[in-house]
């Protein structure tokens, strides 16, 4: 029987360098207007490509370099399932493929408008059906990779709200170095209700009012309230604890 490593890696230490690697930390690597490449492999429009997993089914979430005029689709073999949009822009949307075998590699390639290519192929495999006892499981998790670099404008020297979009970068591709056999990504991977250029320096109101904007477009909008943090100040007595003790000695450091 194949072990999880040989029908997870396709998806693991192939496509998530490549994919994931290309856009992690959100709208930054689009605002540094470098277009990443691994290999030969080339993402054309794509930003952002987030694979979820199961044995069955595939949900991966897409962003393009700009606004798409009419629903993207995915080949996943020979089915075809048609892109649903998650912001009203056009330039967000999100894959659902289900009914497919456990254990099994699968050519996805992804189509805009007349059957145009968005990216090169790429491969993905399933998870071992819910019986399989696989021989060995090597784990990658990480959490929180997302984060726009323009939060970090403005911070006293040698201070950072999040870590540099090419760090992230670095370390994700350290990581699948190793050849996990899976991968968890825990938290925010796209912070896509900031969308404003790294050149432009905001105000916390500023930012807080360009969240709330962005949020009113979504159609399924993941956050209900916005506090911004920038100084100790900004901490209130309704966050929990553990949030704030470790706020107070990130700032403190």
């Amino acid at each position: 029987m194949a072990t999880r490593r040989e029908f997870v890696m396709g998806a693991a230490a192939a496509t998530l360098p490549r994919l994931i690697g290309t856009g992690i930390g959100g709208p930054a690597a689009a605002a540094e207007a470098v277009k990443t490449t691994d290999g030969n492999w080339d993402q054309g429009q794509v930003q952002h490509l987030l694979p979820t997993v199961s044995h069955d089914r595939f949900l991966i979430k897409a962003s393009f370099a700009s606004p798409l005029q009419a629903a993207p689709e995915l080949a996943v073999g020979a089915n075809r399932v048609r892109g649903q949009i998650n912001a009203a822009a056009g330039d967000f949307w999100q894959f659902d493929v289900s009914g497919l075998s456990p254990a099994t590699p699968y050519q996805l390639s992804l189509t805009g408008a007349g059957g145009r290519a968005l990216c090169e192929p790429w491969s993905l495999s399933t998870f071992p059906a819910p019986d399989a006892t696989p021989e060995r499981l090597r784990l990658m998790i990480y959490t929180c990779g997302g984060g726009h670099d323009a939060l970090n404008q403005g911070l006293p020297e040698g201070k950072i709200s999040v870590l540099p979009s090419a760090l992230r970068r670095r370390l994700l591709q350290r990581g699948l170095s190793f050849k996990p056999d899976a991968l968890i990504a825990n938290g925010d991977q796209i912070y896509w209700d900031l969308r404003a250029p790294l050149s432009i320096k905001r105000t916390p109101e500023a930012l807080r009012a360009r969240i709330e904007a962005n949020l009113a477009t979504q159609h399924q909008p993941e956050l209900s309230a916005i506090h911004l943090v920038r100084e100790l100040s900004d901490l209130t007595s309704a966050m929990p604890r553990f949030v704030t003790a470790f706020v107070e000695a990130q700032m403190n450091a």
